[in-house]
C-alpha cells in the first residue's frame, strides 16, 4: 500500500511538504522517489519507517522529526548508564528526542550557532555540495536522553548526505563534497559507552574540522581513536578531567578556545597536556575565565603563569595569537614574564590580556611602553591590554584587515570593555566587521582616515565620541559614513577637534562635508545632547548656520560649541543666532571665534517645532 500511495504522489509536482504522524509505513527496498518534496515533518512514527521515508525524498532540505527514544535503540532495551544518581525511567514515562535539519543562512563571523531550541543536544553544522549551510540538531533532556541522542546521531548522520542529493552514498565518497563541518555537544553527560560510540562514529567523518563542547562531561574509554582532521576545539564549562583526553585525541589542533571554571586547576592541566603532546602546530590559543566565577576561581599563581610561559617559549613554534581573558594574576610582574616568553616565538604577532588584574600605569603598561619605544624590540608583536577599569588603549599600531578582525573577534566576549582609545594608528576593517556593542566611548587622535568608517560601524553602542582629526575634509566624511551605518541612535556627545598645528589646507571643510554631518544629526541622532566642533574651518559661515538648524531638529540637544571654526564677530552666524535669541530656550549655543580667544558668545535658542 505504501508503494502504491507513493506512486500516486509522484505525479503531484506541487507537493512540497510531507507530514506524517501516528503512523507506520513499510517501504520496498527501492521506494519511489518524491522529487518535489523539500520539507518533512514527522512525529510518533515507527523507527523502521524513517529509512524508507528519507530514501524516498532525496531533495528534502528541511526535516523536523520527534521520535520516542524507545524506538531508536539498536539494542534490545535502553540502558541506564547515563542517568544521574542511578535514576531509572518509570514504565509509563515517554521520552521524545527532537531532530531538526534545515538550511542555516545566518552565518556569523564567529560561526556561532543559534539552534532556536532549548536544552541540550548534538548540533552538526555543515556545508553541502551546493555550498549551502545546513544545520542538523538533535535535542533532549540533559541527564536523561543522552543515550538516545547518540544512537540517533550515529543512525541519522546519513541525513547530511541524503539531504545533499547523494541519496545514500558514503560520507567519504570521492564525489561527495561535504566540508567545513562543525559538531557541537551541548549539555550532555555521556557515559563511557556512549562517548566511545559517538567518538568512533566520527572517525570516518573527515570533513569535521571544528568541535565545540559546552556544559558537558564525556567519559573516554581506554585508547579511544584520534580525530586528526579536527583543527579547532572550543570548550566551555567542561569537566576538568576531559581536557587531557580532548587535547590528546585531537593531535592536529591549530586553534583552541577554552572557557575555564577554575583557573588554578584547569590551566595547569591544559599546559601539562599540551607539553606532553608536543603541540608544535598551535596557531591560536584563547583561555577565558567564565564571567560568573568568584574571585578565588579566576586567580592564578605565579607558578601557573610561569609554566604557561615556558610552554609557549619552548614548544609553540608556530603560535600567532594568544588571548587571556579574566584570568587574574596576583602580580603584574607575572604578565611581564609572560610577554617576555612570548617575544621568543618568532611567529607570534598578537597578545591580548583582557581584565587580567592590570591597571593603567602599572608594571605591565610601563613594560609595554618601553618595548614599543625600544629600537631593539620586535615591532611585529602587538600587545593589547584591557585594564580592570574597562579601558583599552591602542597606540602606534598598523593592523591589517585580518589582524583587526582577529583582535575585534577576541574582544567580542569581553563585555566589560566600555572605553576605547586609539592613537597614532591605522586599522583596516573587513566589509562587515565584528561588532563591539558594549563600547560606550571612543577617543582617537592621529588615526588614518580610512580607519574611521569601519571603526565606527563596529561600535553600534557608542554614546560619546571624542576625535582629534588629521585632515578635516578627509576624516569627517568617513566619520559621518561610519555613524550613518550604525544609525547613531545611541550618541549623546560628539567632539570633533582639529589641532592648531594643522596647516590651513588640513583643517578646512567643504559645504558638502558640513551638510553631510548636519543631515546625520537631523535624521539619525535621536539622543544627541552636545556637539563640540573645534578648529574645523568652514569656507562660508552659512554652512555653520545650516549645522545649527540641524541641531535645532534634535529635541534632546542642549549644548553646541563652535571654537575657531572660521566665524567672525558680526558675521552671518552671529547675526542668525542673535535673531533667534529673542526669548531664552533650552538649547545653548556658544561661539568662540578664535582658538586662543578668552571669551565665547552665548545664545539661548529653541528647538524647531
Amino acid at each position: 500500500m505504501t508503494e502504491k500511495l507513493w506512486y500516486c504522489l509522484r505525479s503531484c509536482n506541487s507537493l512540497k511538504q510531507l507530514s506524517i504522524s501516528d503512523s507506520s509505513l513499510s517501504f520496498p527496498p527501492s521506494p519511489p522517489e518524491l522529487l518535489s518534496v523539500t520539507k518533512l515533518s514527522a512525529e510518533r512514527v515507527t523507527s523502521q519507517s524513517y529509512k524508507g521515508v528519507l530514501s524516498s525524498v532525496p531533495c528534502v532540505t528541511d526535516i523536523d522529526v520527534s521520535i520516542d527514544d524507545a524506538e531508536t535503540s539498536n539494542t534490545s532495551q535502553m540502558t541506564t548508564a547515563t542517568r544521574p544518581m542511578g535514576q531509572t525511567r518509570a514504565e509509563n514515562e515517554q521520552c521524545f528526542v527532537h531532530i531538526r535539519l534545515h538550511p542555516w543562512p545566518a552565518r556569523t563571523t564567529d560561526r556561532k550557532i543559534d539552534s532556536g531550541e532549548a536544552g541540550g543536544g548534538l548540533i552538526l553544522l555543515f556545508e553541502d555540495q551546493t555550498r549551502t549551510q545546513q544545520l542538523l540538531y538533535m535535542s533532549g533532556v540533559k541527564g536523561r536522553d543522552e543515550e538516545a541522542l547518540v544512537n540517533l546521531f550515529v543512525m541519522t548522520k546519513q541525513l547530511t548526505y541524503l539531504n545533499s542529493g547523494n541519496a545514500g552514498g558514503s560520507l567519504n565518497n570521492d564525489g561527495y563534497a561535504i566540508q567545513n563541518t562543525r559538531l557541537e555537544i551541548q549539555q550532555c553527560q555521556l557515559s563511557t559507552e556512549m562517548t566511545k560510540r559517538l567518538w568512533s562514529s566520527l572517525t570516518s567523518f573527515t570533513s569535521l574540522n571544528h568541535l565545540t563542547i559546552s556544559d558537558s562531561s564525556l567519559r573516554f574509554p581506554s585508547y579511544p581513536p584520534e580525530l586528526p582532521f579536527v583543527t579547532k576545539l572550543s570548550a566551555k564549562r567542561v569537566m576538568s578531567r576531559n581536557y587531557e583526553d580532548l587535547l590528546s585525541l585531537l593531535p592536529d589542533l591549530v586553534d583552541i578556545d577554552i572557557t575555564i571554571d577554575d583557573a588554578e586547576r584547569d590551566i595547569p592541566q591544559i599546559t601539562a597536556c599540551l607539553r606532553r603532546t608536543r603541540r608544535q602546530q598551535l596557531i591560536h590559543v584563547t583561555i577565558t575565565a567564565y564571567s560568573a566565577l568568584p574571585s578565588e576561581k579566576n586567580n592564578v599563581s605565579r607558578e601557573t603563569m610561569r609554566a604557561l610561559g615556558l610552554l609557549i617559549r619552548e614548544r609553540t613554534k608556530n603560535l600567532q595569537r594568544l588571548c587571556l581573558s579574566r584570568v587574574k594574576c596576583t602580580d603584574e610582574e607575572d604578565l611581564v614574564e609572560l610577554v617576555e616568553s612570548c617575544r621568543h616565538v618568532k611567529t607570534l604577532s598578537l597578545i591580548m590580556l583582557l581584565d587580567c588584574g592590570t591597571n593603567r600605569g602599572g608594571k605591565l603598561s610601563l613594560h609595554i611602553t618601553g618595548l614599543r619605544n625600544s629600537k631593539k624590540s620586535k615591532k611585529s608583536l602587538r600587545v593589547i591590554v584591557v585594564h580592570d577599569d574597562g579601558k583599552l588603549s591602542v597606540e602606534k599600531y598598523q593592523l591589517s584587515s585580518e589582524m583587526t578582525e582577529r583582535m575585534w573577534s577576541g574582544l567580542r566576549s569581553f563585555t566589560l570593555l566600555n572605553h576605547l582609545t586609539i592613537s597614532d594608528s591605522s586599522l583596516s576593517f573587513p566589509s562587515s566587521p565584528p561588532e563591539l556593542p558594549f563600547v560606550r566611548k571612543l577617543s582617537s587622535e592621529r588615526v588614518m582616515s580610512q580607519s574611521y568608517e569601519g571603526l565606527l560601524s563596529s561600535l553600534p553602542g557608542l554614546r560619546d565620541i571624542d576625535i582629534t582629526i588629521n585632515d578635516a575634509e578627509r576624516d569627517i566624511p568617513q566619520i559621518t559614513a561610519g555613524l550613518r551605518r550604525t544609525g547613531g541612535h545611541e550618541l549623546t556627545h560628539i567632539s570633533l577637534k582639529a589641532p592648531p598645528s594643522l596647516p590651513s589646507e588640513k583643517n578646512s571643510v567643504s559645504r558638502e562635508t558640513v551638510r553631510g554631518l548636519g543631515l546625520l544629526i537631523r535624521e539619525q541622532t535621536e539622543n544627541l545632547q552636545q556637539i563640540n566642533v573645534s578648529g574645523v574651518k568652514c569656507t562660508d559661515e552659512e554652512d555653520m548656520v545650516y549645522l545649527i538648524e540641524s541641531c535645532m531638529h534634535a529635541k534632546t540637544m542642549s549644548r553646541v560649541w563652535f571654537v575657531g571654526c572660521g566665524t567672525t564677530e558680526g558675521g552671518r552666524l552671529e547675526y542668525y543666532l542673535t535673531s533667534l535669541d529673542t526669548s531664552p530656550g533650552p538649547l545653548a549655543v556658544f561661539v568662540q571665534h578664535g582658538i586662543d580667544d578668552m571669551h565665547a558668545e552665548g545664545y539661548r535658542i529653541t528647538h524647531t517645532a
